[in-house]
């Protein structure tokens, strides 16, 4: 996440150091890319998607670029279908009882 937010900050060359210290510790022989600009922050996106895949990232990450995100075939419910970053279907309602129960939520 440092690395993404030096390169879309305008520090790309402090950027890439942060993103090879990471790159190299997962394979030494990584050599430094020659992406620049969009294309390299998508490099750092995906790096990420590898490195934190399952751990449920995916979901804020979508919210907070305001993307959408394509389930694949293989999903049980709404496999292969799309959806925005604020589709309601991805937003969870706080139970009313918890609303009622919880003094903090008043």
């Amino acid at each position: 996440m440092e690395a993404e937010a030096l390169a879309r900050n305008n520090q790309e060359a402090e950027s890439k150091v942060v993103f090879d210290l990471l790159e190299k510790n997962r394979n030494p022989s990584y050599i430094t890319t020659t992406a620049t600009g969009a294309a390299y922050i998508e490099k750092i996106l995906d790096s990420r998607r590898l490195e934190l895949w399952g751990e449920g990232k995916s979901y804020l990450a979508m919210k907070r670029k305001k993307a959408a995100i394509k389930r694949g075939p293989n999903h049980l419910f709404f496999g292969g279908q799309t959806f925005s970053y604020d589709d309601d279907r991805l937003s969870m309602d706080i139970p009313q009882a918890e609303i009622n129960n919880n003094p903090k939520l008043k």
